[in-house]
């Protein structure tokens, strides 16, 4: 998407009014166009042109907007720089004293309030992958108690002001309790048409889809994810089925089964030392497809603190190989919409990793309560019994207050800080003991998360129209 210079003034700006840039901007060249990226502002990588790129650098060497007319007198009328100036405001680049640069955009103030729900509809898998967190239990959750959840959370929602309940079906694997999944979509529609919305989303390993699964994908009824660890012996590395026999050739068919039907799956992708050497072929696989697709890394690394370095090396090879790879061969369809890098959203800036304790929740098979799909074994009460919002503000296992990357003293003097929201807190606490601490994944976000910008910018330069002065 590209944004030209609005052409409509705004209050007139006085003289005397002091104005600056954000302190921790991050730049870069590609191409022979400077980029910018602004770590607290929600509008990613900003390419600028022309007038708007002298006005930007201007703005960082002059204190006033006396002196910023002073200077390009020669060159910019003042209304036509006012102009400019309204523009780089708006898009958290240039600021004036009375509005502080960490002020909300319009973007932050509109964005729709949803709360996630993780629903573990079975603890049973069909699959033994190697990572696996999950505590395998032959226990489903029946039909009335997940109407019952169901109509409880999105009640809940209602009142805490949330516009839209996702229910994510898990497990385990769902699609084992398809029946059950249906008919809880079945009784669901129509019946919350008023906000919150309820919308059903499937994470599955695709090793077998039901018929009436991908009608009900068609029909848009609910949407779908799809875990694919790599490219034949890659994915087979960790995601195979008891017996050892790898799953690729299972899910493969049925991804291009559902690319036939109309369906791009998003493809989610768990990194590890193992299959790091195939993430390059998991890429062009999924950009020659047209599928979304993430990169997350291993929710449990290295186990020993001496081995954690020569893994995170091999993590950044592999992943600066694999973006290199995608620099060369950049998908028609905007990176933020098809590709993600972890938790990491380049136009939301975070103080925690995700929208733990707030914008997420964890549903057991039995019906409790808890704060990650990671921490099952540790509820923080009955969803049935007491209001899940309520649960979620007074709980005592992770502090909000606390623990935020901005007040971390290990944490205080990275630019990236508030790109990665200092990576999942639980993983932290299980490798260093405490959530206050940097990820153990530190080193591979600084590594990589320059070379995300630079293809997110080299991808805004390719699609750019003629004629705009900011690119976006």
């Amino acid at each position: 998407m590209q944004h030209s210079v609005q052409e409509s003034l705004a209050e007139r700006i006085a003289d005397d009014e002091p104005v600056g840039v954000p302190t921790d901007l991050i730049d870069g060249e590609v191409e022979g166009y400077r980029y910018f990226f602004n770590p607290r502002g929600h509008h990613g990588v900003l390419v600028f042109l022309g007038d708007a790129l002298e006005v930007f650098e201007c703005c960082t060497k002059v204190t006033t907007f006396a002196e910023l007319k002073e200077a390009l007198a020669r060159r910019i009328d003042s209304q036509r720089l006012q102009r400019i100036f309204n523009a780089l405001e708006k898009l958290e680049m240039a600021h004036l004293s009375k509005s502080s640069s960490c002020r909300p955009s319009n973007d932050q103030r509109e964005k729709k309030r949803s709360m996630m729900v993780w629903f573990q509809l079975t603890d049973v898998c069909n699959l033994s992958c190697g990572y696996c967190y999950i505590n395998r239990k032959p226990t489903h959750m029946n039909f009335d108690l997940a109407k019952a959840l169901v109509e409880k959370i999105r009640n809940d929602c209602a009142s805490a002001g949330f516009d839209e309940v996702v229910v994510k079906l898990a497990g385990g694997e769902p699609t084992l309790r398809w029946i059950t999944a249906k008919s809880l979509i079945d009784w669901a529609s129509g019946r919350f048409d008023s906000t919150p919305y309820v919308k059903f989303h499937i994470i599955t390993n695709a090793t077998a889809l039901p018929t009436k699964l991908i009608d009900y994908l068609v029909a848009g009824k609910l949407s779908v994810a799809v875990s694919l660890d790599g490219v034949g012996q890659w994915h087979n590395k960790h995601r195979h089925y008891a017996n050892g026999t790898g799953s690729f050739v299972d899910v493969n068919r049925n991804i291009e089964t559902l690319i036939s039907r109309g369906i791009r799956p998003y493809i989610l992708t768990t990194i590890t030392p193992d299959n790091a050497p195939g993430v390059t072929e998991l890429a062009e696989y999924c950009i020659q497809r047209e599928l979304g697709f993430r990169l997350s890394l291993l929710r449990d690394p290295a186990a020993t603190a001496s081995q954690l370095p020569a893994d995170n090396a091999t993590l950044i090879r592999e992943l600066l190989r694999c973006y290199a790879w995608i620099e060369s061969h950049l998908p028609s369809r905007s990176l933020y919409e098809c590709h993600r890098f972890g938790d990491i959203d380049l136009r939301t800036p975070r103080i925690r990793n995700c929208g733990i304790g707030q914008g997420g929740m964890t549903i057991t098979s039995d019906g409790e309560c808890c704060l990650c799909q990671y921490e099952m074994s540790d509820p923080l009460g009955n969803a049935q019994n007491t209001d899940t919002i309520s649960l979620l503000k007074n709980q005592t296992h992770y502090s909000l207050t606390e623990n935020r990357v901005d007040r971390f003293p290990v944490c205080t003097s990275c630019g990236w800080r508030f790109v990665c929201g200092g990576g999942c807190p639980y993983l932290t606490k299980r490798h260093y003991g405490t959530f206050q601490h940097h990820s153990p994944y530190c080193d591979v976000y600084q590594a990589i998360l320059p070379m995300l910008l630079r293809v997110h910018a080299l991808q805004t330069i390719r699609q750019a129209s003629p004629g705009k002065e900011v690119m976006r």
